[in-house]
């Protein structure tokens, strides 16, 4: 009995639920028409507003969420200096808010890669941008605006002296430039490892002293590599911090702090290769791979200055370290981007280094089957054939790089090439028309008058020699040694004894003004004139100009050789 009532009493139950509606029902029933059609149409007008006014608050809130996001995506491209991020970012912000004002700013500034007087930090990332890419005159445009902001920015300071350097050929305005950088220690400079290593090239590019940039690396830069931050850092900021830590290894004032280091260092590079090498960064596993070749000597004269701190075993461990970890990165840039042909000549180098001619060679031809005509491969090939292989693949590589030479035409450095060639195949009479054909193009090519001189004074012909060497101008014959001794051998063999005393005191004038001071100019004019047939006067006259090398710097290299 009791169970047949249990469905009556839960369907009581929701029937009184229901009575409400139940009631409205039975009184709407009996209403008026106009009153039904007036109550139908409020409550189907209420039922749409709540509908938009939810969708319309939904859609808010959702394009408010994407907004965050996209900014939020936004600041972290701009810590990565990603630049695709950071239009990828800017073009959601835009999907979710197409007239957001500060996104279409931002997008038009990137675009055209130009910031504004009010945005000093899109002046320093574009700075930076331009840089990278060698833009040397939209850097220093951007460079001006962070001046103006901030007078202290060191890397704007640095791009206006590479601009004046290498744009407008004004080495006095580079260097006043260079003057102008801040002191390293002030925090308002923003100074970090490529800052540091951009004011060290440029300083070394216009002579000048930079053992205070050095010291600043030793004193402030080498301690942060034991830190958690550059444990973190990426790959290419590690690069960076142990490029800058090699640099002070010509400084043997600072080696044994240096040497407190090198396990740091190493493991650094270790990371960073490991980690570029996973992600495929090409720009970065070049710089790593870089590296090898500068630790070797950096390890090498750890241990000549503290043998006892690395003996053989541990001294070859550490270098084959270096070495395979230089190979990964260089086989990683081959298998990833064949068409690198510094790939080639890494894998190359390390097989010359293993006194492997023929791997050397195999990889640089791969190199030129996988990048077509390379002068860099070819430059590098050339000796290596010469030397280890047969005369007729000297013959062949020669009538190759010809061949390339006039299908490029307009290269001077290809014929350059084709003249190295054709003299390592011994067709001089070739050389020399190679030579021609570069200058034909461009008229003062170093490496072609070079050459040339070269293959003239090997002919027995100093009065063309002489005559292919003065199109270089008095500035570039006295500034490189090896161009400052073939010189000084063209002028003796020439017969223009008399110009020699002139131009060994244009060379010691234009030494004066070098930082850090040199001779090596000077002594490698006086090593070109004792190149010439021997004759006792000139010999007396040379041991005399270089007592007074002697008398000015003692330690001057090759002078006590020479005497």
């Amino acid at each position: 009995m009791k169970t047949a009532n249990k469905p009556a009493t839960r369907f009581s139950r929701l029937w009184w639920l229901f009575a409400p509606f139940r009631h409205f029902a039975r009184w709407f029933r009996y209403q008026p028409r106009i009153v039904r059609i007036g109550l139908v149409v409020v409550l189907l007008v209420g039922t749409a507003a709540s509908a938009y006014y939810g969708f319309t608050h939904l859609k808010k809130r959702t394009a408010a969420r994407e907004l965050a996001a996209g900014w939020g995506e936004y600041a972290t491209a701009v810590r990565k200096s990603d630049m695709d991020g950071m239009l990828s970012s800017l073009d959601k912000i835009l999907e979710a808010k197409p007239d957001d004002a500060t996104a279409l700013r931002y997008r038009e500034i990137l675009s055209k890669g130009e910031a504004q007087d009010d945005t000093p930090e899109l002046a320093a990332f574009l700075l930076n941008e331009h840089i990278k890419a060698d833009r040397l005159t939209e850097a220093a445009r951007e460079a001006n605006k962070l001046l103006a902001k901030n007078p202290k920015d060191w890397l704007a300071r640095c791009a206006l002296a590479h601009h004046a350097l290498q744009v407008l050929r004004d080495p006095a305005l580079a260097g006043e430039q260079l003057a102008l950088l801040p002191d390293p220690e002030d925090p308002e400079t923003g100074l970090g490892p490529g800052g540091l290593l951009y004011a060290l090239r440029l300083s070394d590019l216009l002579g000048r002293d930079s053992a205070h940039l050095r010291r600043v690396i030793v004193r402030r830069l080498v301690p942060v590599m034991r830190g958690g931050a550059a444990a973190s850092a990426p790959p290419g900021s590690k690069a960076q911090l142990v490029s800058c830590y090699l640099e002070p290894f010509t400084d043997t004032t600072s080696l044994v702090e240096l040497s407190e280091y090198w396990a740091v260092a190493d493991r650094l590079v270790e990371d960073a290769v490991t980690t570029a090498a996973a992600s495929g960064d090409i720009p970065v596993l070049i710089q790593l791979a870089e590296l090898g070749p500068r630790m070797r000597a950096a390890l090498a004269i750890l241990r000549e200055n503290d043998p006892a701190r690395l003996p053989d075993e541990r001294f070859n461990a550490l270098n084959k370290a270096i070495e395979n970890r230089t190979r990964i990165a260089w086989q990683t840039i081959r298998d990833r981007a064949p068409k690198e042909p510094d790939a080639y000549r890494g894998l190359a180098r390390l097989s010359i280094q293993e006194q492997k001619p023929a791997n050397a060679v195999r990889h640089l031809l791969d190199g030129l089957q996988a990048c077509g005509e390379s002068g860099e491969l070819y430059e590098m090939l050339i000796p290596l054939i010469a030397i280890n292989g047969t005369d007729e693949s000297v013959r062949t590589l020669a009538a190759t790089i010809v061949q390339s030479a006039r299908a490029a035409k307009t290269d001077p450095a290809k014929w350059c090439l084709a003249a190295a060639a054709c003299l390592a195949a011994n067709r001089p009479d070739d050389a020399l028309e190679a030579c021609r054909l570069a200058r034909e193009i461009t008229p003062n090519h170093p490496w072609a008058c070079v050459t040339e001189a070269q293959l003239w004074m090997r002919a027995g012909n100093p009065i063309k020699a002489r005559a292919a060497l003065t199109v270089l101008g008095p500035s570039a014959l006295r500034m490189n040694p090896g161009i400052a001794r073939l010189n000084g051998r063209v002028l003796v063999e020439s017969g223009l004894w008399v110009l020699v005393e002139d131009e060994l005191n244009a060379i010691l004038q234009m030494q004066a003004t070098l930082q850090p001071r040199t001779n090596a100019m000077a002594m490698g004019f006086l090593y070109g004139l004792f190149d010439a047939p021997s004759d006792a006067t000139r010999a007396e006259w040379i041991n005399a100009r270089v007592d007074r090398i002697i008398a000015d710097d003692p330690n001057t290299p090759g002078a006590r050789r020479l005497q």
